[in-house]
């Protein structure tokens, strides 16, 4: 009776224990890929959205829909624990994808572009610093993906500043 009532009691326990494993190993070379494809994707965009390049905008939006699958896709599989960098690295990858979203519709609903209509437009200045920022960090993030993390400080985390146009009076 002893030995029931102690396993009794242990199984809630030993239930509640997540498994040792932080991450699988697809987590791991997926998020590693994503980036190696996203970032020159992101950097092309940002670089054509502030040329204004019709071309480049069009091309680097079409780009981004491919490459984010994969992104969607480890965001659905949904095994890395939430404490550790490569989970860190992962919200970057969707903020990369989120960006470049939200300048392409930003961008086409002033020019007359067919543009995902659940995506509101932002101001210009306020699509790209903070992926920017995060940008910086995936180095950190993937070269210790199971070291525990915490949100980034503003310290941790310089953001770009956006040049400022003087106002004519």
């Amino acid at each position: 009776m002893r030995r029931s009532l102690f396993l009794l009691l242990l199984l809630p326990l030993l239930a509640a224990c997540r498994g040792t494993q932080l991450y699988t190993s697809q987590d791991l070379s997926q998020v590693k890929k994503a980036y190696a494809e996203l970032k020159p994707t992101y950097l092309a965009f940002e670089r054509a959205f502030e040329a204004n390049n019709t071309r480049e905008i069009l091309s680097g939006y079409h780009t981004e829909l491919h490459q984010c699958h994969l992104v969607d896709a480890i965001d659905q599989r949904d095994t890395i624990d939430p404490n550790i960098n490569l989970f860190y690295a992962s919200a970057e990858l969707d903020n990369m994808c989120n960006a470049i979203e939200l300048g392409y519709t930003t961008w086409a609903s002033t020019r007359g572009y067919p543009y995902p209509h659940d995506i509101v437009p932002a101001r210009p200045i306020d699509i790209f610093p903070g992926t920017d920022s995060g940008l910086l960090l995936m180095k950190m993030y993937l070269a210790k993906p199971s070291a525990l993390a915490g949100p980034p400080t503003a310290a941790a985390s310089p953001v770009r500043q956006p040049v400022s146009t003087p106002v004519k009076k």
